[in-house]
């Protein structure tokens, strides 16, 4: 059980032709001897348009430098009775999309899905309770929502492009803050295991350390956040299904099946010549594999669910597989930069881990040809008409 003690001071404003209510919640949530303060402004939009709420928003940022959060007080609450340290990460979800939906209402569905699993684990980081997965799942979110964006962008309509570069830093930051605890961690058990005299890695100190929280908190992701919530919000054309075989609904599958083939094409030359490739068309061949399952799994609902399962229960082993080769690589790197700052030991590290990917490279190709060979399951769905 928990308890809330709290005071509220609510008013109403107008901005932009909106009317809002305000209310500062300032107390305490308590779970038998444990409490956390709680400190937070709830806006909520009664009546006018949304605009006038996200101009709110994006003044608030600026001047007080606060950030969006969808944690609730239940939550909070529920957490400390339950004794946890911090927020947990909150996983994907796929949307539930429908045949006769037509391509702007599958890609407003697909977007809010993906938003919705950014904001909730960039909301955890913001506390500032920084959680390895929680970070995991926050690139995830947001190499999911550039996937939609990338591979649907063709029914974006007016969602600008403003949003995706500050999200893009966001993910490198958080990728070097996991470089620095989960590759340089787990490669070091291995190297130690292998006898190295020097088994820890670290980056070279003249790249700066990467913070999270600050990261997440930061005035240019949270008006990312913003510029896509905006689009959701905004007017959209009164959703209607379309009659089955309307060429509305089959057109939008038979995008999205132009784009599964696209992408499953690419996959199989990668396969076919993965252990040619220079390091850096690896990591692109990683990338579409990624953008491959995640397209997969965001229009899922539109598809059969046993040949669906049939087709991307190939897809994680061959991630999974290619993420350990990228993993070996920064390692690879890391070692190179202590070897480069005067430390002769790390030399044995650059040896090992390079000695490594000879394996690591044909275990990648053979999941590449696993994928390659799976059966499309889109194509019937998308022709059968």
């Amino acid at each position: 059980m928990h308890a809330s003690l709290v005071t509220r001071r609510a008013v109403r404003v107008e901005i932009e032709g909106a009317e809002l209510e305000l209310a500062l919640d300032r107390g305490v949530i308590s779970a038998g001897a444990r409490s956390i303060a709680l400190c937070e402004l709830e806006a909520e939009l009664k009546h006018g348009d949304a605009a006038g709420l996200i101009a709110f928003a994006r003044a608030s940022i600026d001047a007080h430098g606060l950030w969006l959060s969808t944690t609730t007080k239940a939550a909070r609450g529920h957490r400390l009775a339950a004794g946890e340290a911090g927020p947990r990460s909150a996983k994907a979800e796929r949307p539930a999309l429908d045949k006769r939906q037509d391509g702007e209402e599958l890609f407003r569905a697909v977007l809010r899905s993906c938003l919705d699993h950014v904001l909730a684990n960039a909301s955890a980081l913001a506390e500032g309770h920084v959680d390895d997965d929680v970070v995991h799942q926050l690139r995830v979110g947001i190499r999911r929502l550039r996937t939609a964006s990338r591979e649907l962008g063709a029914w974006k309509g007016a969602l600008g492009a403003g949003w995706e570069a500050p999200m893009v830093q966001v993910f490198r930051e958080l990728g070097d803050y996991r470089n620095r605890r989960t590759v340089a961690g787990t490669m070091g058990k291995r190297l130690l295991a292998a006898g190295s005299p020097a088994p820890a890695l670290g980056l070279s100190t003249k790249t700066a350390v990467s913070d999270p929280v600050r990261s997440v908190r930061s005035a240019s992701f949270q008006h990312a956040l913003l510029d896509l919530l905006a689009f959701l919000m905004a007017p959209a054309r009164p959703f209607a299904f379309h009659p089955a075989g309307d060429a509305s609904g089959d057109d939008g599958r038979r995008t999205i099946a132009a784009r599964l083939d696209k992408l499953h094409a690419r996959l199989k030359r990668d396969a076919h010549r993965f252990e040619h490739l220079a390091e850096g068309e690896r990591h692109r061949a990683r990338k579409r594999l990624k953008r491959l399952r995640y397209l997969s799994e965001l229009v899922a609902s539109l598809y059969r669910r046993v040949r669906f399962r049939s087709f991307v229960e190939h897809l994680e082993p061959a991630q999974d597989e290619l993420g350990h080769y990228m993993d070996l690589v920064v390692a690879a790197r890391m070692a190179g930069d202590s070897v480069a700052a005067g430390d002769a030991r790390a030399w044995f590290n650059v040896g090992w881990l390079k000695a490594q990917s000879p394996r690591a490279i044909e275990r990648c190709r053979k999941a590449l040809a696993r994928v390659a060979s799976a059966r499309p399951y889109w194509r019937d769905e998308a022709h059968r008409h």
